[in-house]
């Protein structure tokens, strides 16, 4: 489901977003996800690196996100 939901929601979101935008933008878009688990299966893996050119941010992916990282978390006051 959460590959479907990229494919048919999300992906083409970006696009929309970015089709008025400068070239800059669209050259330069890396998605990001959590760590949940359903964000881990080989499908989705092989989609967003063919989608995204290997520039997306995960857990054990190309640019690794550290998940409670100080510099990268916001502070909850």
């Amino acid at each position: 489901m959460y590959l479907e939901l990229l494919e048919n929601a999300i992906y083409p979101a970006l696009l929309e977003l970015i089709k008025n935008d400068d070239q800059y933008m669209a050259n330069n878009l890396i998605f990001q996800q959590d760590g949940a688990p359903s964000h881990f299966a080989l499908t989705v893996h092989q989609y967003l690196d063919q989608t995204f050119s290997g520039q997306w941010i995960g857990r054990r992916e190309s640019i690794e996100w550290p998940p409670r990282s100080s510099d990268l978390t916001l502070s909850d006051f």
